[in-house]
């Protein structure tokens, strides 16, 4: 899969390694017409083994990892909502030299995306929680 993604190499130095995006959430999902293109914005977390005080999953690095996808021939899009958590990222070879990228939901959100490129745009430090 990583060798299909561009500039993977931010995730990786980021996190120390390219996560599976379990449990993990999509926060943005955006259209556009140039290229055509898709982005999203997914909110990693790395899963430490224990709870807190108060009964919450504890968390190490958690950081906003932006995917931008070019040349874009085919978008399926279900059950977006407040809240669209992953069981993982799929990303494989298609027809035509074309690569699907698969986003796969952990509720009824789910997400099929045909493309010519996929990319990493960018990795930030957040403090956000779902």
């Amino acid at each position: 899969m990583e060798d299909l993604i561009k500039n993977k190499n931010l995730v990786e130095r980021f996190f120390g390694y390219f996560p599976s995006f379990h449990d993990d959430e999509v926060l943005t999902v955006i259209l556009s017409h140039k290229g055509p293109s898709v982005s999203f914005q997914i909110l990693a977390s790395e899963w430490i083994n224990g709870v807190d005080g108060q009964g919450r999953v504890i968390r190490g690095k958690t950081g906003i990892v932006t995917f931008k996808l070019n040349g874009v021939s085919d978008v399926e899009l279900d059950g977006l909502s407040e809240h669209n958590y992953l069981l993982g990222i799929d990303v494989e070879r298609y027809e035509n030299d074309n690569v699907e990228v698969r986003l796969i939901g952990s509720t009824e959100f789910g997400a099929r995306i045909v493309a010519k490129t996929v990319m990493i745009e960018s990795v930030t430090d957040s403090t956000i929680q779902p």
